[in-house]
């Protein structure tokens, strides 16, 4: 069977695992930015940015491209591949997905009670640090 012409040399052929480490530095970011690693996350903020970032790198990434190219890139890349790979990236960073569920509104008090842990969280690994540094009595019944 032949290739489309223009495949042969690469051109029209889409990275696809470029495409996809950038969604995943993507994830990174914004976990650091909305969340804390092994406590709590703000998913309505991250989960809008994400389909965004996703969308605008897809159409980064297409254009310009053959219709075969195209093709295939969606083929790589359908919903159900898209679930899982965010599904995995999310696991590795020590999150669940929650991105693919209905959409998520949070109400005024909600997000105030999540910003409040993730605040408690940040500050308790601080303190945390800060315990086991100085190897004092004090600091550690400080921190508990």
């Amino acid at each position: 069977m032949s290739r489309p012409s223009g495949d042969s040399t690469g051109y029209g052929m889409i990275n696809v695992v470029k495409f996809k480490e950038n969604v995943r530095e993507f994830i990174k970011q914004k976990i650091n930015k909305y969340g804390h690693t092994g406590c709590i996350l703000v998913y309505d903020k991250l989960c809008k940015e994400l389909e965004r970032f996703i969308k605008d790198e897809k159409n980064k990434t297409l254009m310009g491209q053959t219709k075969e190219a195209t093709l295939l890139f969606n083929i790589n890349w359908s919903n159900e591949e898209e679930k899982k790979f965010l599904d995995s990236t999310f696991q590795e960073l020590g999150f669940k997905n929650l991105c693919h569920k209905p959409y998520l509104n949070y109400t005024k008090d909600i997000r105030a009670l999540i910003l409040s842990y993730l605040n408690f969280c940040k500050e308790k690994d601080g303190r945390r640090s800060v315990a086991s540094e100085k190897d004092n009595f004090a600091s550690c019944t400080e921190y508990n």
